[in-house]
C-alpha cells in the first residue's frame, strides 16, 4: 500500500504514478504504469471580516475586507462582491458596486472600497448592504457570512428658525401667525422642533388640561390679553417652500 497524506489545504484532484520494473529478462510488464488521483477532501469558509461598518458620510470611501477565515486555500477561485440598497440609496448616498475578485494561495485576503455620497441633507443613520457570491465551483467552500452592513453616519445640519424678529398685531384680530422654517442647510427627514411662549409686557392665560389630554387656554377679564398655547411640537416636513405658520390666540379684552 502507498500512504496518502492529508494536507489540509483545498486543492484540485492531484495524481502521481506507480511503474513496474524488474532485472529478470523474461518478465514482460505490461501494463507498466498506473495512475493514481487523490479526490481532495478539504473545506474553507470565506466571508466578510466583519458584518458591519460605519463611515462618516463626509469620509468619502469605505473599505471593506473579507477572504478566508478557515481552512488553506491551494488554488485560485472567484469571489464576486455586490451592493445592494437597504435605507440608503444608490446613487445618491453611495455608488452601486458589482465586482468579481480572485483569492489565491498567495493572497487569501481582497479589500475593496466604495464610494459615499455626502448630499448635504440632515439624515438618520442611513445603511445599504454588501455581499459575496461564490463564482467558482466543483471544491467545498463555503460563504459565510455573506452579508455585511455599511451605516452612513450624516454629518450635516441645519438651522431652524423665526423666519421674522418681531411681529405686530392689533389685539382685535384675534390671532398671529408666525413662521418658522428652515434658515441654512437642507432636511432630508422630519425634524420636530417646540414652540413656547413667555410673558413679556402682555401677560398669558393659564393652561387647562381637560380629561381627554386638550389643552386650553382660559380667558380670565381684566387679566389676560393673549390666549398662549401650551408648548406645542410641530413637525418641519420639507425646506424653505413651506414654512410652517403658528398661530396664537388673542381675544379682545373685555
Amino acid at each position: 500500500s502507498v500512504p496518502i497524506i492529508d494536507n489540509g489545504i483545498l486543492e484540485d484532484t492531484e495524481q502521481f504514478f506507480g511503474d513496474l520494473s524488474t532485472s529478470d529478462p523474461d518478465v514482460d510488464l505490461r501494463p507498466q504504469r498506473t495512475t493514481i488521483r487523490i479526490a481532495d477532501d478539504d473545506a474553507v469558509v470565506i466571508g466578510f471580516g466583519e458584518t458591519s461598518y460605519d463611515v462618516n458620510e463626509g469620509d468619502g470611501s469605505v473599505s471593506i475586507t473579507f477572504g478566508v477565515l478557515s481552512g488553506t486555500l491551494g488554488v485560485s477561485v472567484d469571489v464576486s462582491v455586490s451592493t445592494r440598497n437597504d435605507s440608503a440609496l444608490s446613487p445618491f448616498d453611495y455608488s452601486y458596486t458589482t465586482t468579481t475578485y480572485t483569492l489565491s494561495p498567495s493572497s487569501p485576503n481582497q479589500t475593496f472600497t466604495i464610494t459615499i455620497e455626502d448630499d448635504g441633507l440632515l439624515e438618520d443613520i442611513e445603511s445599504f448592504i454588501a455581499g459575496l457570491t461564490l463564482v467558482t465551483t466543483g471544491f467545498d467552500i463555503t460563504i459565510s457570512p455573506n452579508m455585511a452592513t455599511v451605516n452612513i453616519i450624516d454629518n450635516d445640519n441645519v438651522r431652524i428658525g423665526f423666519a421674522q424678529d418681531s411681529y405686530s398685531v392689533g389685539e382685535a384680530a384675534g390671532t398671529v401667525s408666525v413662521s418658522v422654517r428652515v434658515l441654512e442647510g437642507e432636511l432630508g427627514i422630519n425634524a420636530t422642533v417646540k414652540l413656547t411662549t413667555a410673558d413679556g409686557t402682555a401677560i398669558g392665560s393659564p393652561i387647562i388640561t381637560t380629561a381627554d389630554g386638550t389643552a386650553t387656554g382660559r380667558n380670565v377679564p381684566g387679566i389676560s390679553e393673549c390666549i398662549f398655547a401650551p408648548c406645542s411640537a410641530f413637525v418641519i416636513a420639507n425646506s424653505r417652500e413651506n414654512p410652517f405658520y403658528y398661530a396664537i390666540t388673542a381675544p379682545d379684552d373685555p
